[in-house]
């Protein structure tokens, strides 16, 4: 659910999101990818960052981290 949670937040502020992975269906479980176009990709990686930032839930920061390619602390 984390992936469509940072997908909408990106469409939001209106960068386009393809998301992918195995999530599909009515349990939604499973890895996901989110892609944004290069040309998006810096303010996208900034919003997730700022997100990170003011999020106080581990889990959903770690989420967040996974997406940036960073491996959540233990």
């Amino acid at each position: 659910m984390d992936g469509y949670i940072v997908k909408g937040r990106l469409e939001a502020e209106g960068i386009p999101v393809l998301l992918k992975g195995d999530a599909e269906g009515p349990y939604r479980m499973g890895p996901v990818h989110l892609y944004v176009a290069r040309a998006d990709e810096p303010r996208a990686r900034e919003l997730l960052d700022s997100v990170a930032v003011a999020d106080a839930d581990d889990d959903e920061t770690a989420a967040v981290d996974s997406l940036n390619g960073d491996q959540p602390a233990d």
